[in-house]
């Protein structure tokens, strides 16, 4: 497995593990799969063609097929430029329980650290366990509970609000 940068040149493989995404796990995306099918570029494609050092999108792959996606957002004013928020992960079912989620993270991790970032962040459905664990097992705790976060079709999922440390501040 290989866990690298995606590019430009990766977009239908991307936005193909997206849709995928979208569709098999609603209550771990803001959006739908209706929804995204009629959006013909989204904000975080900006990041294949020019990705940043705490602005990209990770692709994990086997054989030169997507099998996982993450991507990371620096915050955009002088008060929030110092974190990063991890967005979009998700593992295609197949290549799940063999670290594929771990490397992805791990590596967001890493350049953002490097970047000068200070502290990563993520919201996760409270139902999704396994997600979970994975960020607890990577040092996220949580510090704050959205309930019905997420609403679509008569149903609500709670979110938890994550945060890790990277970078100590200045003393």
């Amino acid at each position: 497995m290989i866990v690298r940068l995606l590019t430009a040149a990766d977009r239908v493989a991307f936005r193909g593990l997206r849709a995928r995404a979208l569709a098999e796990d609603p209550a771990s995306f803001g959006r739908t799969a209706e929804e995204e099918a009629g959006v013909e570029r989204l904000r975080m494609e900006a990041s294949l063609e020019t990705p940043e050092p705490a602005t990209f999108l990770l692709g994990a792959e086997r054989d030169g097929v997507l099998l996982g996606i993450c991507g990371t957002y620096q915050g955009q004013t002088a008060k929030t430029r110092h974190t990063a928020e991890i967005v979009s992960v998700y593992v295609a079912p197949e290549a799940r329980g063999a670290g594929v989620g771990a490397a992805l993270v791990t590596e967001a991790l890493a350049r953002l650290a490097r970047a000068g970032i200070a502290v990563a962040k993520l919201s996760v459905a409270e139902e999704s366990g396994a997600a979970r664990r994975l960020y607890e097992r990577l040092g996220f705790e949580t510090y704050g509970r959205e309930p019905a976060g997420y609403r679509w079709r008569g149903r609500d999922w709670t979110l938890l609000l994550m945060r890790r440390e990277l970078l100590l501040p200045p003393s």
